[in-house]
């Protein structure tokens, strides 16, 4: 959430996380966007000639900040790997640092209570310099307070927010409150904070792969804890919990605090640390599938339309389930025909064609609905588009259309398919297909996917396309520009 506001703010960042889900290069990212296979490669042979020695942790720490200085961004975040003393991102150059919900985890390394783990985590505090906490952490508060005041740093402590997050639960406005706090230190006005909280995305916490289907990445008690909260707000008939944890995790205890569920599924992931399922008590009642895909295809046929499945337990567990559904686009020829299925951040090289379909939506006033693309977007970030738009999977453009109308507007109108034009540029080569549709209908904006979405007189935007087209998308230009002259 951070990155995403100080991106809204215009800021060049660098964000380093752990661990990953799907690809390694997902731990170095700036605006958004995960280090590419060449710089991951270059960097790589430039950290491990710096230094010998290092662990897997301390070399990727090391070729994110040799990929941010790089860059030459504004802000670089880091996310702590374990505890804060004594770990590989406890920089003395830090200038900020931030202490989210303390909890119970890693007790064999942190130490065995929270007060033990809020210690090393105030490792991170730097002296005279600033450090914000959430007001949940009343059981270590006092610990933290000390802290700050020994090293005579200045401590914020960030109330829940009540700003609307993207975000799903309500442990994310704590998360968010720490945010607010953060950004405004740094001067973002609260307006770019809002709309900042808005664009984030977070893959694998409280997120949804199908309709029914609901991932999180919580692996400890308090994860837990704050999992099951958000699950009881919601309306479903059965649970089923696909589950699976590593060795050292309480796994006895979390199970105990997941929400009441009907059918259990013991699954491991693939990491050298998990739990294996030989290893679960036979007293426990639940069905014990070894492969999480298997795992959790059993999960659907035994779920209703109106049941929920919630797949849980380990942050390797989602990266399995993640990487063996990864979202795949249609990819095509020069012509248009079919070559088959890519993963779609291939996509995002440039070096492969895909199918995109658009929609001109106008109303009766003749005015044309348009998009403010978020920042995080791989393609064209903070321009203004199509009303509505989407990158064919395996499906039709027509099809597409459809979904993605009713996802980023929230309405379901006919539409009609009027043209199709190519175009292709350095990161992005696609067939366009526009549809054009009429509607007075209130519509609802995905904030994940737009900024802003405004109706704007259609001579107007004629003519603005052709006096700023820097404002706007380059297929939008080409696509409108043949719009206006045929329609």
């Amino acid at each position: 959430m951070t990155s995403s506001v100080l991106m809204q703010a215009g800021y060049s960042v660098g964000m380093y996380t752990s661990p990953h889900l799907v690809d390694v290069r997902e731990r170095i990212q700036v605006n958004g966007s995960k280090i590419s296979e060449e710089e991951f490669r270059d960097t790589f042979v430039d950290g491990k000639s710096k230094l010998v020695g290092l662990t897997f942790f301390e070399l990727l720490t090391l070729m994110a900040v040799l990929h941010f200085v790089k860059k030459k961004v504004d802000y670089a975040i880091f996310e702590v790997g374990l505890g804060g003393t004594y770990d590989a991102t406890n920089f003395d150059t830090t200038f900020m640092s931030a202490i989210t919900k303390i909890s119970l985890d890693h007790l064999d390394v942190l130490g065995k209570s929270v007060e033990e783990i809020a210690r090393d985590k105030c490792g991170i505090i730097k002296q005279g310099q600033t450090v914000v906490t959430t007001s949940a952490n009343t059981e270590v508060m006092e610990i933290i307070k000390q802290t700050a005041a020994a090293k005579k740093a200045k401590l914020v402590v960030a109330a829940p927010t009540e700003y609307p997050l993207a975000l799903k639960g309500q442990f994310q406005k704590q998360n968010a409150g720490i945010v607010v706090e953060v950004t405004r230190a740094l001067g973002v006005p609260d307006d770019v904070i809002k709309k900042g909280l808005l664009a984030a995305k977070w893959p694998g916490r409280v997120e949804y792969l199908e309709k029914n289907i609901l991932m999180d990445s919580a692996h400890n008690p308090g994860g837990i804890t704050a999992l099951s909260e958000y699950v009881k707000t919601l309306k479903y008939s059965k649970l089923i919990i696909v589950f699976a944890v590593s060795k050292n995790k309480d796994y006895e205890r979390m199970l105990t605090l997941l929400p009441k569920y009907d059918a259990l599924i013991f699954t491991q992931s693939t990491v050298v640390r998990r739990l294996p399922i030989e290893e679960i008590p036979p007293e426990l009642e639940c069905v014990k599938i070894r492969e999480p895909l298997e795992a959790l295809r059993h999960a659907k046929s035994m779920a209703g339309a109106k049941d929920l499945i919630l797949v849980c337990g380990s942050i390797f567990l989602i990266g399995d389930v993640k990487r063996g559904m990864v979202e795949k686009n249609i990819e095509v020829d020069e012509k248009d025909n079919v070559l088959g299925l890519r993963p779609r951040d291939d996509f995002y090289t440039g070096k492969h064609i895909h199918r995109a379909s658009h929609l001109v939506l106008l109303n009766s006033k003749d005015e044309i609905l348009v998009q403010k693309r978020v920042p995080t977007k791989k393609w064209y970030p903070n321009l203004y588009t199509f009303s509505v738009s989407g990158t064919v999977a395996d499906e039709s453009y027509e099809h597409c259309m459809k979904k993605e109308m009713q996802e980023e507007i929230g309405i379901s109108i006919p539409v009609k398919f009027i043209f199709k034009f190519p175009f292709f540029d350095k990161l992005d080569k696609a067939f366009h297909a526009i549809f054009v549709g009429k509607s007075d209908e209130e519509i609802k904006p995905d904030k994940r996917e737009m900024t802003e979405a405004r109706w704007i007189p259609a001579e107007d935007l004629k003519k603005d396309i052709k006096e700023h087209p820097e404002k706007y998308t380059p297929p939008f230009v080409e696509g409108m520009k043949k719009y206006f002259a045929e329609f």
